[in-house]
């Protein structure tokens, strides 16, 4: 009797573990079920080399047997199911809030999680003299590498974006936690091509002293931090990194300026906003987040106002292509942002729509509030950015 009840134990196991993704190899893995006895981004057995057959969750786009993440093949912006896994990408979509169609397309929850392929961190330092004001300051800046980065291949060469945190915050904000990890999958999981990312400080000091990037009564002369970017920055960084710059004098930066984006958030997103202003000539893309065009005045800009702020860059270098793909989130962000882009939309100055090849303007809603959503942001840019001909 007791034999037959360890048979069928010992069935019932069998069975269960069958059920729950064994290998029908007959080693005694189980798939999710072992601690390091499977590879959860290849769906491989560590034990025996067989592959799961995939049990694929459309919600997740993750298998419920092996855990792995399906690496979707259809456009990761298009609301369409992907082939493999079934999964759709949620992509909001409003028609009326600006007088024109606004698209978000959310990250997949699995990207909060690490990435088997992280990119790197570098800690690269600079001076700058670039104010005037008899101080050479000693600076540095946070440089993200994307993963298979080879510093012993100069052929391979990559775009730069240059990110600018907000008030308050510091060049780490999105190079730590969730943030990393969106952009390390970003990279690993979608068609969007690796990038550099330079995050900036337009602080003069650790201790969050204020710098040249705003009007006040210490600094008169209002916007200035440009002239560190192009100056010391961009010379510091391109000259170090494999990328498309070969000349690194004013001339050679312009030459080079379809392989360069600025960015920035909040009160780094003002900044990129007069980044555009003063600094067109230097970068083709440009994505300011979470912030209305402020201007470097005592008195804040009207509508129209920043509208002319914008306006006269484009026209002062007409042969200069350029695209804006401006981002803000709900009613808990800043809703001001909404309304100036509705009258920017209303001018019928700049061509509106995601084609670089035809448009060079266009506006992310999501319903996100004012906290840390760049890396979610560029998951929607940086399918803009570097396309199109000529780039």
């Amino acid at each position: 009797m007791k034999r037959y009840l360890r048979g069928l134990f010992f069935a019932a196991v069998a069975a269960a573990l069958l059920y729950a993704g064994g290998c029908s190899r007959g080693c005694e893995h189980v798939w999710g079920k072992v601690p390091g006895s499977f590879d959860r981004y290849t769906g491989i057995c560590t034990v025996c080399g067989e592959a799961c057959t995939h049990d694929w969750n459309t919600k997740t786009g993750a298998c419920r047997i092996c855990k792995k993440y399906c690496e979707h093949t259809h456009g990761t912006s298009e609301d369409v199911p992907c082939g493999i896994c079934g999964h759709t990408f949620q992509v909001k979509v409003t028609e009326d809030v600006i007088g024109a169609r606004t698209e978000f397309a959310i990250t997949p929850r699995t990207w909060d999680f690490e990435c088997p392929q992280p990119g790197t961190i570098e800690k690269l330092e600079y001076d700058t003299d670039a104010y005037d004001d008899g101080t050479v300051y000693h600076k540095y800046v946070l440089v993200y590498l994307p993963y298979g980065y080879d510093e012993t291949d100069a052929s391979k060469k990559y775009n730069v974006v240059y990110f600018q945190h907000a008030n308050g915050s510091t060049r780490e904000i999105i190079l730590t936690g969730r943030s990393k990890n969106v952009l390390d999958n970003m990279f690993y999981m979608s068609d969007i091509e690796p990038v550099i990312i330079v995050c900036t400080t337009f602080y003069m000091d650790d201790n969050l002293t204020l710098g040249y990037d705003v009007w006040s009564e210490a600094n008169p002369q209002g916007f200035r931090f440009h002239r560190e970017v192009i100056e010391d920055i961009i010379p510091a960084v391109e000259s170090k990194y494999h990328t498309y710059t070969e000349q690194f004098d004013a001339e050679g930066l312009i030459r080079s300026r379809d392989h360069r984006a600025f960015t920035g958030f909040s009160r780094g997103g003002a900044c990129t906003w007069n980044m555009i202003h003063y600094a067109f000539e230097y970068f083709r893309w440009w994505s300011p987040m979470s912030c209305t065009v402020t201007g470097d005045a005592e008195t804040p800009f009207t509508d129209q106002q920043a509208f002319e702020h914008l306006k006269s860059a484009a026209e002062a270098h007409p042969d200069m292509k350029y695209f804006i793909f401006a981002a803000s989130g709900g009613d808990e962000d800043i809703p001001a942002v909404r309304g100036q882009i509705r009258y920017f939309v209303s001018q019928d100055y700049f061509s509106y729509g995601k084609d670089p090849d035809q448009n060079n303007f266009f506006y992310l809603l999501s319903d996100y509030n004012h906290g840390n959503f760049a890396a979610d942001y560029y998951y929607n840019s940086l399918q803009v950015f570097f396309t199109g001909n000529g780039t």
